[in-house]
């Protein structure tokens, strides 16, 4: 999906599981960014608890929850390396 933004914020997070901490970052990237992009990761660099499927679905629900449309769930920006997603979100926008 294109979109004409000037400001996005990417919040991926290995969060295992999502908590209110991660609700608050998402929520102040949101007064400054126009729009904030949030999803799931692995972290090659920890153990996780719960499967990635899981941890995306908890995440999907806490956005949701914002009922704020500059705060988005977009999963398929997952990957293990930051810069990979961030070239698939600037595939995604420009």
């Amino acid at each position: 999906m294109k979109r004409n933004i000037q400001k996005v914020a990417l919040f991926g997070t290995s969060a295992d599981p999502p908590s209110n901490g991660h609700k608050k970052i998402i929520e102040e990237l949101s007064k400054i960014y126009n729009l904030v992009i949030s999803y799931a990761s692995d972290n090659p660099y920890k153990k996780h608890s719960e499967d990635l499927y899981f941890r995306s679905l908890l995440l999907k629900t806490l956005i949701n929850d914002f009922n704020n449309p500059k705060i988005s769930f977009d999963q398929d920006l997952s990957s293990r390396w930051a810069i990979s997603s961030i070239r698939k979100c600037k595939k995604n926008i420009i």
